[in-house]
């Protein structure tokens, strides 16, 4: 490997090149800038000077010259504008336009759509209460599962105490009947 740290510059990259503490752009005493600044200055244009020849060299190195790369892309610029053999950069505009026209008269997906017209259990699947009431409990029953873990030290359901039993099986009723009334609210049960 080569070691760069060379051909960037003195002062950039050397362990203890630079001394601690911070650099006196300012002078406080004068009120105004100071000696220093121009002094610090003048190595920060130096600085910057051997990091970008260093840039150069690592360039120069790793994937040739910043002159050859630039022939590239001016090459490959006109073989774009010329049409010589290349093939278009961008798409069809108007095969995108018709395609984003398809897309939006594509109807959105909707799961009532497949649900029954008239009936009971098609009103109550769709009904908007129904559907907040089911994240309501779908919130509860994340919160309960953190209480539950934290919480519950039976190994079986069987074993746990008595609040701890009555919330899994009031989950455990609500999602049936949920999942029930949604299946019997489709026209063909195969959908559900």
């Amino acid at each position: 490997k080569k070691d760069h740290s060379a051909s960037i510059g003195p002062g950039v990259g050397a362990r203890g090149s630079r001394p601690p503490g911070p650099m006196p752009y300012f002078s406080h005493e004068e009120g105004g800038l100071g000696d220093d600044f121009h002094a610090n200055h003048n190595d920060i244009d130096g600085i910057r000077a051997n990091f970008a020849q260093g840039l150069r060299n690592l360039q120069d190195a790793g994937r040739g010259s910043v002159q050859e790369d630039r022939s590239k892309r001016r090459s490959l610029h006109q073989v774009v504008q010329d049409g010589s053999g290349a093939r278009p950069v961008f798409a069809d505009a108007e095969a995108m336009k018709e395609k984003l026209r398809q897309n939006m008269c594509t109807p959105q997906y909707d799961v009532t759509n497949f649900y029954h017209e008239k009936g009971l259990f098609q009103f109550i699947a769709r009904h908007q209460a129904f559907g907040n009431v089911t994240l309501l409990v779908i919130g509860i029953n994340a919160i309960w599962i953190w209480i539950d873990t934290d919480f519950n030290r039976a190994d079986a359901l069987m074993d746990a105490e008595w609040p701890f039993q009555l919330a899994e099986h009031f989950f455990c009723m609500f999602f049936s009947f949920e999942w029930l009334f949604r299946f019997l609210s489709f026209r063909r049960k195969r959908g559900g």
